[in-house]
């Protein structure tokens, strides 16, 4: 290349050097203006400060606070079995109540049956105890009316027997009251004559007479004042008074007998109630060897193969329940501490290409209490609801699926931004 030096003094020369500074002032001029409009432009625009972070779909149900625990909800066994049947596999939808599995029912079924029976025979051995209770009853109240009849009896005898006796007294007190008349008027007489013998009115012989006939008065009196016997009254009370002794007893004895019957009776019944309550226990454990699900749903994970034996709340699968999903993020401890309830999110997921489908809005409902150490450090899970599990081209997301969560913690200036950042790169 050949440089020619520029003679000051020729006609270029002069025009050149008269007109480099009025071009420098224009570009000045457009540069300040660049950097005002710059700087105008930069304290006018404001940008989020986000938190960016691994996110994963998981179900509405899903634990809280276990980021890499299976989805869906876990189903239990209520009883210990062994598997006989699967019913569906991984992946399958199910409706409520549908079988997902069955355990073997084979010793209960034979323990069913067998408490049946038993059943089956103490209530015919109840029912018959019932009937001989009734067939007592009748006959306690036969025997009872038997002897209440001879009671009556025995009784009307007594009355009759009391009535003579009291008709024999009343006759010989009659009797007496006459003796006891003629033994005075004899008395009368033979102190009459008594008292004439002195004179010689009367003869001693007739005073003898008058003397033997009082004392043959007397006699008789005596006789009467004997008391008569009561034997018969007595012979009759007894009967009576055994009547009924033979009434009470076997009142007593009948009793007894219903007394031991109705303690057998409810002994048998006891037995019966506990019989059919271990019975419908039973039942329920062979209703619960259909395990069934307890929504509509996807089957997520099985855990059981059949031949398996499985164990009261050992979890068999895991049951996706498809009413709603959420997004859990993982969010490291440096970063935890800007997170709060109700901040916004936007989620890119690996599946969609944000440039085609965009992202998905979603809000922070729950921050974790407690970290989990995983190989790159300890991390928080963040819960965020879904606006909509949906993009605005119809596409929907898929349980399981990950992505980036951009949680947007703050809101601040472009300017104040870049002068911020460039006070910590000066160190200042």
């Amino acid at each position: 290349m050949h440089l020619t030096v520029l003679d000051k003094d020729t006609e270029l020369a002069s025009t050149v050097l008269a007109s480099s500074p009025r071009i420098l002032r224009i570009v000045a001029t457009v540069l300040i203006a660049l950097l005002a409009a710059t700087a105008i432009w930069a304290f006018a625009t404001s940008i989020d400060l986000v938190v960016k972070t691994t996110s994963r779909v998981r179900t509405a149900t899903s634990p809280l606070t276990d980021f890499n625990a299976a989805s869906g909800d876990a189903l239990t066994v209520a009883i210990a079995g062994q598997v006989a049947s699967l019913d569906v596999t991984e992946g399958q939808a199910v409706a409520k109540d549908a079988v997902l599995m069955r355990l073997d029912t084979r010793r209960l079924d034979n323990d069913i049956e067998r408490l049946r029976r038993q059943v089956d025979a103490d209530s015919e051995e109840l029912r018959r105890s019932a009937a001989l209770l009734d067939e007592l009853a009748d006959q306690q109240a036969k025997a009872t009316a038997k002897a209440s009849a001879s009671i009556a009896e025995t009784e009307q005898a007594l009355r009759g027997e009391r009535e003579r006796h009291q008709l024999e007294q009343q006759v010989r007190q009659a009797e007496q009251r006459l003796l006891e008349i003629d033994v005075a008027k004899h008395q009368d007489h033979f102190d009459r004559l008594a008292g004439l013998v002195a004179t010689g009115v009367v003869s001693r012989r007739e005073v003898a007479s008058a003397e033997f006939a009082l004392r043959t008065a007397k006699s008789q009196l005596e006789k009467t004042r004997i008391p008569d016997s009561d034997a018969s009254v007595l012979m009759a009370e007894r009967r009576v008074t055994t009547s009924r002794s033979d009434l009470d007893l076997l009142i007593r004895q009948m009793d007894f007998r219903r007394k031991e019957l109705e303690v057998q009776q409810s002994r048998r019944a006891a037995e019966i109630d506990s019989l059919r309550r271990s019975m419908d226990n039973l039942l329920l454990d062979r209703a619960q060897c259909d395990v069934r699900c307890p929504f509509d749903g996807i089957v997520s994970t099985l855990r059981v193969q059949v031949g398996q034996v499985i164990q009261p709340g050992q979890p068999v699968a895991f049951i996706v329940d498809q009413s709603g999903y959420r997004i859990d993020a993982l969010v490291s401890s440096a970063d935890i501490g800007q997170i709060k309830p109700g901040m916004p999110a936007r989620v890119k997921l690996d599946a969609f290409d944000y440039q085609r489908f965009g992202s998905l809005q979603a809000t922070v409902t729950h921050v974790g209490t407690d970290s989990e150490l995983t190989e790159a450090g300890a991390f928080y899970v963040v819960r965020m609801a879904l606006e909509h599990p949906g993009f605005a081209n119809g596409a929907r997301v898929k349980l399981g699926m990950t992505g980036l969560a951009e949680i947007t913690v703050d809101r601040e200036r472009l300017l104040w931004l870049v002068f911020n950042r460039g006070k910590k790169a000066a160190g200042l």
